[in-house]
């Protein structure tokens, strides 16, 4: 990974917590909403039927971390419930744009759908901004 990009395993902010996913976070995964279809909607995934889907769909993401592809993280409030949008506010990221049709949620239909995008940059070298 390069230095100046690489995102760290975890940060926080006074409501949240966000990490690195770990192996062992499957079984709570699983029970609380992997295996669930009134949230799964929202997934890219099918609802999981046993703790093994989720367990590989946590491997998948740590292959991504360890390729520097994409980084999943896990997100824990420590304050009750907030929406999607709202978690991603409080963990101190940007909404960056949306991009239409361009992802599938199984569990609602095989038509992509818009995807809203957050992000978390570095401020370039200079930039007295942020």
């Amino acid at each position: 990974m390069n230095d100046a990009l690489a995102l760290p395993a975890e940060f926080s902010t006074p409501r949240l917590f966000l990490r690195k996913p770990r192996l062992e976070d499957a079984t709570a995964l699983f029970r609380a909403y992997a295996s669930d279809d009134r949230v799964t909607p929202f997934m890219t995934w099918r609802t999981h039927d046993c703790e093994d889907e989720t367990l590989a769909f946590l491997r998948s993401c740590l292959d991504d971390w360890s390729s520097d592809t994409r980084y999943t993280f896990a997100i824990e409030l420590s304050d009750g419930e907030a929406g999607p949008a709202r978690v991603m506010e409080k963990a101190g990221m940007t909404f960056e744009g949306i991009l239409r049709r361009y992802c599938v949620h199984p569990n609602l239909s095989s038509e992509p759908r818009d995807c809203r995008i957050y992000a978390k940059v570095r401020p370039a070298a200079g930039d007295l901004s942020g």
